[in-house]
Protein backbone atom coordinates (compact mmCIF):
# COMPACT_ATOMS: atom_id res chain seq x y z
CA UNK A 1 0.00 0.00 0.00
CA UNK A 2 1.31 3.72 -0.83
CA UNK A 3 2.53 6.07 1.82
CA UNK A 4 -0.34 8.08 0.39
CA UNK A 5 -2.84 5.67 0.95
CA UNK A 6 -1.92 5.22 4.56
CA UNK A 7 -1.65 8.64 5.45
CA UNK A 8 -5.69 8.83 3.82
CA UNK A 9 -6.95 6.00 6.04
CA UNK A 10 -4.95 7.44 9.35
CA UNK A 11 -6.55 10.76 8.87
CA UNK A 12 -9.99 9.19 8.11
CA UNK A 13 -9.30 7.03 10.87
CA UNK A 14 -8.57 9.72 13.16
CA UNK A 15 -11.55 12.27 12.03
CA UNK A 16 -13.85 9.02 12.46
CA UNK A 17 -11.86 8.42 16.19
CA UNK A 18 -13.32 12.15 16.80
CA UNK A 19 -16.51 12.05 16.40
CA UNK A 20 -17.15 8.49 18.00
CA UNK A 21 -15.00 9.33 21.14
CA UNK A 22 -15.70 12.81 22.14
CA UNK A 23 -19.47 11.84 22.90
CA UNK A 24 -18.55 9.10 24.75
CA UNK A 25 -16.11 11.68 26.73
CA UNK A 26 -18.88 13.98 27.05
CA UNK A 27 -21.14 11.39 29.15
CA UNK A 28 -18.58 11.60 31.92
CA UNK A 29 -16.78 8.20 31.04
CA UNK A 30 -13.95 9.54 32.35
CA UNK A 31 -14.48 13.02 34.45
CA UNK A 32 -10.77 13.92 34.10
CA UNK A 33 -9.89 13.54 30.66
CA UNK A 34 -10.47 17.26 28.99
CA UNK A 35 -12.12 16.86 25.59
CA UNK A 36 -9.65 16.37 22.84
CA UNK A 37 -8.28 18.83 20.74
CA UNK A 38 -9.40 17.49 16.99
CA UNK A 39 -6.33 20.06 15.02
CA UNK A 40 -4.17 17.95 17.40
CA UNK A 41 -5.20 14.31 16.58
CA UNK A 42 -5.54 15.42 13.30
CA UNK A 43 -1.86 16.88 13.32
CA UNK A 44 -0.91 13.55 15.67
CA UNK A 45 -2.48 11.12 12.84
CA UNK A 46 -0.42 12.23 9.82
CA UNK A 47 2.41 12.67 12.46
CA UNK A 48 2.22 9.00 13.28
CA UNK A 49 2.45 8.08 9.89
CA UNK A 50 4.88 9.82 8.71
CA UNK A 51 7.58 9.13 11.76
CA UNK A 52 6.85 5.48 13.54
CA UNK A 53 5.53 4.36 9.78
CA UNK A 54 9.25 4.62 8.81
CA UNK A 55 10.85 1.75 10.92
CA UNK A 56 7.42 0.33 12.49
CA UNK A 57 4.75 -2.13 10.70
CA UNK A 58 2.00 0.25 12.49
CA UNK A 59 -0.23 -1.15 15.03
CA UNK A 60 -3.87 -0.50 15.13
CA UNK A 61 -4.15 2.19 18.85
CA UNK A 62 -5.94 -0.69 20.30
CA UNK A 63 -2.95 -2.59 20.89
CA UNK A 64 -2.34 -1.05 23.86
CA UNK A 65 -4.33 0.87 26.58
CA UNK A 66 -3.82 5.12 27.63
CA UNK A 67 -0.79 4.34 29.87
CA UNK A 68 0.71 2.06 27.56
CA UNK A 69 1.11 4.12 24.88
CA UNK A 70 2.34 6.54 27.23
CA UNK A 71 5.29 4.65 27.64
CA UNK A 72 5.43 3.97 23.95
CA UNK A 73 5.38 7.46 23.12
CA UNK A 74 7.43 8.81 25.69
CA UNK A 75 10.50 5.92 24.57
CA UNK A 76 10.71 6.52 21.03
CA UNK A 77 10.30 10.45 21.39
CA UNK A 78 13.73 9.48 22.93
CA UNK A 79 14.55 7.00 20.35
CA UNK A 80 13.33 9.03 17.21
CA UNK A 81 14.13 12.59 18.63
CA UNK A 82 10.99 13.94 18.17
CA UNK A 83 10.15 17.25 19.45
CA UNK A 84 7.97 17.00 23.00
CA UNK A 85 4.71 18.92 20.98
CA UNK A 86 4.98 15.86 18.01
CA UNK A 87 5.24 13.32 20.93
CA UNK A 88 2.07 15.41 22.48
CA UNK A 89 0.50 14.96 19.68
CA UNK A 90 0.76 11.60 18.40
CA UNK A 91 -0.08 10.28 22.22
CA UNK A 92 -3.29 12.43 21.42
CA UNK A 93 -3.93 10.49 18.30
CA UNK A 94 -3.19 7.27 19.64
CA UNK A 95 -5.01 7.69 22.83
CA UNK A 96 -8.50 9.34 20.99
CA UNK A 97 -8.34 6.28 18.65
CA UNK A 98 -7.62 3.07 21.46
Amino acid sequence: MSKLAWKTILASAALGGIMIAAPAMAGGTNASAAQPDPGLIAKGAKLWADNCGRCHNLRPASNFSDDGWEVVVSHMRVRANLPGEDAKAIKAFLKNSN
